[in-house]
């Protein structure tokens, strides 16, 4: 995991966008994704994004 967080933060390199993804997902993952700070949304934002409101299943936390 610290691997990837340096890869992220250190390069030029955002993680792969799923092809799979619909358009409005791909537009989220775009927005987290953003480099700069001024056009990256907020997590207020991204929670009020359709694509979050498209699945109300409730997915169980792995970890212990």
């Amino acid at each position: 995991m610290v691997d990837l967080l340096i890869k992220i933060g250190a390069n030029d390199e955002l993680p792969r966008i799923p092809r799979e993804l619909t358009g409005e997902g791909k537009y989220f993952m775009e927005k987290c994704f953003s480099r700069d700070p001024n056009k990256r949304w907020t997590a207020e934002m991204l929670l009020q994004h359709p694509f979050m409101a498209s699945d109300d299943e409730i997915v169980p936390s792995t970890s212990s």
